[in-house]
């Protein structure tokens, strides 16, 4: 990985991403920018460490959550994940 990647104006930013199904967590994109602030509020995240939540679809019938993981891990750069969870 390349500091580029992960260094945004001067601020270590991790990528997480969400993998899941459309309406299958209701209000999931509220509940990551909570988490978020909180971590925020806690002191976790601050001047210096951030998270950037990138959130995709990734359930069907050809599972389709792995080639999601793979794009975004190898295109998109996410070095953690939350999911996959369907229904």
């Amino acid at each position: 990985s390349n500091l580029k990647d992960i260094i945004r104006d001067g601020k270590l930013v991790v990528k997480l991403g969400h993998i899941g199904a459309i309406g299958a967590l209701r209000n999931d994109e509220r509940i990551l920018g909570i988490s978020r602030k909180s971590l925020h509020f806690e002191g976790i995240l601050g001047e210096d460490l951030d998270i950037d939540i990138v959130s995709q679809n990734g359930c069907g019938d050809s599972y389709e959550g792995v080639a999601v993981a793979a794009d975004m891990y190898h295109l998109q750069k996410v070095k953690a994940f939350i999911g996959p969870y369907c229904n």
